[in-house]
């Protein structure tokens, strides 16, 4: 959990608006570049985090986590490192995002080859989402060394996060720095601070280079070991899409057939057909219907007119349930359970 928040508040951070300040973080990814990426360090784990597609207000990002003691960053070229599979990886994630409102659209482990829940990522993802940030001024800025005595003028230098480019140290980089807080809501980020460096250098570079979060009790810092872009993934696939699926049994009621679907935002369009299974070639008789959501996330009741069924197909005979996504023509899901007209 403690991973998922660190990984998430990197990723709302994209998304969400700052206050004080004439853009938002949204219009400034709208305009970042497919390989920006930055190599962070955190749990003595480091990951690189970056941006592999972004279309149709769309964003994927693809996070690779690895041991600190399985490499040496500051001698590693992360090309190279992709180039070879990402050598003793831990794990190797898909994020698809939406650009318009931040909502978590797909995830996917590519190391696990199969598709994550995301639920709880996306709750605290959501939750970042409405913090209001601010601009921090220089005069309430962090410094080096202790403050000076009363009356005395203070000529400190502004405290800067180092900043690597390419494995490169950028001398004197400049920053600027938002801050917003947590509300008091008893998780383990209640009433924290959270504060984050950006490169004022390039200003279309996307990633904070230092989050620091705490509370007095409860905190940590994220710091960027590496930042770069032209980045390329060796995983050249799209973001793999999870079909429709039939979740539960068919129930019949006095003017209907109901089949409870559960299917992502991204899937919500398909062709219905019903299987007659009593034929021997499986004739295919497509069929009116209605998508109707209900109250759980992702979990539909695809509904069909008893009047429209008896229209088409036959008494007597046995139907499956076939759908076929508009956008995945390749893919047919075909329903275990048949049944025959009440």
């Amino acid at each position: 959990m403690h991973r998922a928040i660190k990984t998430f508040i990197l990723l709302w951070i994209f998304f969400a608006e700052l206050h004080a300040i004439d853009f938002s973080l949204r219009d400034k990814f709208a305009r970042a570049q497919v390989g920006d990426y930055i190599v962070t360090e955190q749990d003595k784990n480091y990951s690189i985090l970056l941006i592999k597609d972004k279309q149709d207000q769309l964003i994927t990002f693809e996070e690779i986590s690895f041991p600190e003691n399985s490499i040496q960053p500051k001698k590693t070229s992360w090309q190279t490192y992709l180039n070879q599979q990402a050598p003793q990886h831990s794990s190797w994630i898909l994020f698809e995002m939406s650009l318009l409102t931040g909502e978590i659209i797909e995830c996917y482990s590519i190391s696990q080859r199969s598709w994550i829940t995301f639920e709880d990522m996306e709750h605290f993802l959501s939750k970042f989402f409405c913090l209001p940030f601010a601009e921090v001024e220089s005069k309430d800025r962090k410094r080096v060394r202790p403050p000076p005595k009363d009356h005395e003028d203070d000529h400190r230098s502004l405290w800067a996060p180092p900043l690597f480019i390419e494995g490169k140290k950028k001398e004197k980089p400049l920053f600027s720095v938002h801050r917003a807080k947590w509300t008091q809501d008893g998780s383990l980020l209640s009433n924290c601070n959270i504060e984050m460096f950006f490169y004022e250098d390039d200003p279309l570079y996307p990633f904070p280079i230092w989050i620091e979060v705490n509370n007095g009790h409860y905190g940590f810092k994220i710091r960027a070991q590496d930042t770069g872009r032209g980045l390329q993934s060796p995983y050249q696939r799209a973001m793999p899409k999870r079909p429709p699926l039939v979740a539960g049994g068919f129930t019949w009621y006095k003017e209907s057939l109901e089949i409870p679907i559960k299917c992502p935002s991204y899937a919500k369009t398909f062709n219905v057909e019903m299987i007659d299974i009593s034929e021997p070639y499986f004739r295919r008789i497509p069929v009116p219907h209605e998508l109707i959501h209900t109250d759980k996330k992702e979990l539909y009741m695809l509904k069909f007119s008893k009047q429209a069924l008896q229209e088409k197909l036959k008494n007597g005979h046995r139907y499956r349930l076939s759908m076929i996504p508009a956008k995945q023509n390749a893919v047919c899901i075909e329903s275990e359970e048949s049944f025959l007209l009440p």
